[in-house]
This record gives C-alpha cells, structure tokens and sequence, in this order.
C-alpha cells in the first residue's frame, strides 16, 4: 500500500529513471525488459539533458516514452522469436538444401538468434546455384534457431498503463548490414618443403558485408588474405574478391511466391563455373586443398607443372543473370548466363593479370551453366569462351588472337549428411604463342577429374572421413618455360584422405595427407596439411 504522501504516478516515474540509468540490458525474447535499452529512447523523446537527468517529465511524456519502448519491444520479440510449427519442415529443407554444400554440423553446432539465421541463410541463398527457394528462408532459420534456444511460449503483446495501446510491429531498428567474417588458416608441411607452394602457414582470412533492405536491390563486398600475390611481385596479398549490386527481378514483379527466383547482378562476382563455384569459399571446404583442377596456391612444383585448368575462387567483372525454376517437389533447375572480362594474355593466359580489377580485355567472355538441384542428386554443366588481350594482336601471333574454350560436367549424389559422392570433369582448350613464324599459334588443352567420398562415422562428437582422387593431364603446346620437363605431355595424379572434425561452437578441423604421384623427371612429393575454418 502507498505511502499517503507519494503519489504513485511519482513513484513509478521514480522506478522508471532508476532503471534508466542502472541497467545496461539488452532486449531478448527470454528477458523482454532491459531498461536500459530506453536510454536512447528517453534522450530522443524528452530531447533535453536536464530531463535526462533527472527533471521531472510530464504525464504526456512519459506516455509517449513508454509507447516508444513498447513498440521496439515488441517489435524485437517478435523479430527473435521463432514458430515451432516450422521447425520440423526447416530441419527437412536444411538437410536437402544446405547439407549440399557444406557437412550439417558447420551450422547445427552454432547458436544464432533468429534474426542472424535469417541473415546468414538469406546470404547463402545469393551464392551461384546455391538453388535455396525464398519459401524455405524462415522455416530453416526457426529449425537453427531451436537447437540452442527453448520453445517460445505464446505471449501477447506488451501493455502498459493501457489495454489498448497501439503498438507497431515495424522492424525499422534492424539494420540493413550484415558483416561477417571467416578465418581459415591452413598449415601444410613436407619432407621436401622446398618444392610445395605456399609451404607452411597461411591465413586464409575472408571478410565481407552484405546490404540489404525490404526492395529488390541489394549489394555486397568481401575480401581476403590470398594465398598468392598481384602481377606485380610487390603486390599486395590482400584482393578485393567481390563489389557487386544485385537486383531481385522476381521480387520487382510480383512473382517471387511462386518459387522462381531471377536475379541480375552487376560489378564483381564468382563467376558460376563448376559445382565448385558455389562452394569455392573456405566455410565450404571438405579438404584442406582444392581439386587439381580448380587449385590456386597449393600445388607443388609449380614452375614445372604450371598453374591448373581454371584456378578458383575465379572472381571477375561483368553481368550475371541467374534464374531458379522449381520443377517438382524440392527439385528445381538453375539456369546461369554471364558476360565478364574473362582470361588475358599475351602469349598464353595468364591466371594472375586476369585477376584485375580493370576492363583489360578488348573482347569479353561469355559462359554459362545449368543445374539440376534434387534432395539426393544435383547434375550440372558449364562452359565459357573467350579471347586474350588486344596486346595478342602483336608480335609472335602475328595479328591473331588467342582463343580459349572450358567446358565441364559435374555430378553430386549424397544420402542426408551421412554419405557423399562428387565426381567432376572440366577441359580447357586454349592457344598459345609459339615464336615460329610459319605456325604462331599451338593447341595446349588441360583436362582433369576429380573424385571425392565422404562418410560420417560419428553424430556426437561429429566426425566424418573423406577421401579424393584427382587428375590433371596436359596434352600439345609446350611445357612452361621454367619447366626441367622436356615433354609437355604428363599427368599429375594425387590421393588425399583425412578426417573431418567439427568442434562445438561450428567450427571444424581438417586433417588430410595428400601423396602426389608426379611425370617422370620429378620425384613423388607426400604432403600434410591442417585446416581450422570458423565463421563469425
């Protein structure tokens, strides 16, 4: 009962500003009434210092301040709460849609709020065929959510001082930026540490941010430390990996509920070339190196053998289409068609000056794929041609540009997270220079395979063993010309095994032992190699 002296309206402004001021609280569904959330609300809605300081306010005011805090409240636990009637389709679609490109317990074994799931899935939904409807956004985030967070019960909204206060539910307060950031450091050592590339340590280290807003257009930047410097040898190893602006044409026209996703992107992307594209990124890998064929940074004998068939992460400029159909019942056909700048090169391509930033190329390339994405098998296709630099048409070519054709064929069939089997085929055919003036042009054509299974022998601790057979055959022009081969004609065989821990919290160890069977001339090279990727 109240004191007859205190007037309870007092009392209660009393309390108020003592909770203004002392607590320091963060909003939560579990913990709905930080106060100490209101102060920006109190510095904005009474817009003095002396208020804020302990002046008395106004009935008006103080209304109009406990309005403001229930609206963002309200707003806020509404925005973290999940339903837990999706959680059962969510732990479906996340099994037949994210466990396609990285092993289920990077994301399982993390604690996300809502709000940040819905981010990170919608991020992942963007990446090259990554074939992630809308529909499935929030029934996967309210699953992941629900592995680290109690059932919600059912509350109504916030009332104070009156049942029929109106209270808005915009979410405005949420920023539009989403940062984010993946250190992967990898370790790989060899008894012979003079003829493996990059040999030692190395941060693989991605940062990036994302912006998005309720319209069509979004955008998004990342960079990384690479494993490889700039043309110039100087040159810095921190790269610009991607600056793009994409606009969601479905979404423009209305018909983005029917299931078809049709996006146009602008500026610097991962050109969607293999099944690798969309999981060139090192959150996704399932071993320490890259496939023979896509590799960058992580071969050995690198001047003998020369670089691979098409190093990835290939980041390029131009314009990218990309449209999803679902045609069944959790299968859908992603369809990619893309103009960039493409290789360059004077007398043959020349991976690293085809990694600038600027438009030097006077012919762009063109390419594309389709996939075909299903539960339990995904089939995909790709190609790409295009000619090098103006600077070709001058000197051992006489005039004539040089030209370049990839194509390849990739094949993913999996049973949930527990078995894995990814085959893939890629060939280049490119020209090069050979300083003979009754023939300047040869045919170099690279081709490789790659062969990885997968199995998981352990759920709790989770832990899996994988294993890869990979190729990359040479055939016709010459060998490099820092090569001690004298036959431009070889193929490097390679077998990796390992094992795949995933640690709690998401991140995982990789632990793998490559043995590289080489061409006569250069000795068997054994390699380890250690990989910890955690995403932030």
């Amino acid at each position: 009962m109240f004191h007859p002296a205190i007037h309870p309206a007092l009392l209660l402004r009393s309390i108020l500003f003592i909770l203004l001021i002392a607590s320091p609280g963060v909003a939560t569904p579990e913990n709905p009434l930080p106060f100490g959330s209101l102060r920006p609300v109190v510095m904005s809605e009474t817009a003095t210092e002396e208020q804020a300081q302990g002046t008395t306010l106004s009935d008006d005011e103080l209304r109009d301040l406990i309005r403001e805090y229930v609206r963002r409240e309200n707003a806020r636990i509404k925005a973290e709460t999940y339903d837990p009637g999706l959680v059962p389709e969510g732990a479906e679609l996340f099994d037949e849609n994210c466990t396609l490109c990285h092993e289920a317990g990077r994301s399982t074994a993390r604690k996300q709020s809502l709000s940040e799931w819905r981010r990170t899935i919608r991020r992942m939904a963007e990446k090259p065929a990554s074939g992630i409807p809308k529909s499935a956004f929030e029934p996967i985030a309210a699953y992941l959510t629900s592995l680290h967070a109690p059932e919600p019960k059912e509350t109504d909204d916030l009332e104070i001082f009156e049942p029929d206060l109106s209270v808005s539910d915009s979410t405005d307060d949420i920023s539009p930026f989403d940062f984010h950031a993946t250190f992967a450091p990898v370790y790989r050592v060899s008894a012979r540490d003079d003829v493996v590339e990059n040999e030692g340590f190395n941060p693989d280290f991605w940062v990036g941010v994302d912006w998005r807003t309720e319209s069509p257009l979004s955008a998004r930047a990342s960079a990384c430390i690479t494993c490889h410097r700039s043309s110039e040898p100087e040159g810095s190893r921190i790269e610009l990996a991607e600056g793009v602006l994409r606009f969601d044409v479905a979404q423009a026209l209305s018909f983005s509920g029917s299931g078809i996703q049709f996006d146009v992107e602008a500026g610097r992307f991962s050109v969607p070339f293999g099944s690798l594209a969309a999981r060139n990124y090192p959150q996704t890998a399932r071993t320490v190196t890259q496939s023979l064929l896509f590799t960058m940074g992580q071969t050995v004998h690198r001047d003998d053998l020369g670089p691979a068939l098409l190093p990835l992460p290939y980041f390029d400029e131009g314009l990218l289409l990309s449209s999803t159909l679902p045609v069944g019942d959790g299968v859908g056909i992603t369809l990619d068609a893309y103009v960039v700048n493409g290789l360059i090169g004077t007398t043959e391509v020349n991976f690293f000056q085809s990694r600038d930033y600027s438009d030097n190329n006077g012919e762009p390339a063109i390419g594309g794929r389709i996939s075909m994405t299903s539960p339990y098998v995904q089939l995909g296709a790709s190609a790409m041609s295009g000619r090098l630099n103006e600077d070709s048409r001058q000197g051992p070519t006489q005039g004539k540009r040089l030209g370049y054709q990839i194509y390849g064929a990739d094949a993913v069939l999996r049973y949930q997270d527990i078995v894995r089997l990814q085959v893939e085929y890629a060939h280049r055919e490119s020209e090069q220079a050979t300083f003979q003036q009754n023939d300047p042009r040869d045919e170099r054509d690279v081709s490789g395979l790659n062969l990885l299974g997968e199995v998981r022998l352990l759920e709790d601790p989770r832990l899996s063993l994988v294993t890869r057979w990979d190729t990359l055959k040479r055939t016709g022009g010459s060998a490099p010309q820092t090569s001690i081969l004298s036959d431009a004609k070889y193929t490097v065989r390679r077998w990796t095994w390992g094992f795949g821990f995933t640690l709690p919290g998401g991140s995982q160890v990789l632990i793998n032992h490559e043995h590289w069977s080489l061409p006569d001339g250069l000795s068997n090279v054994d390699v380890v190699g250690l990989r910890w990727i955690a995403t932030f």
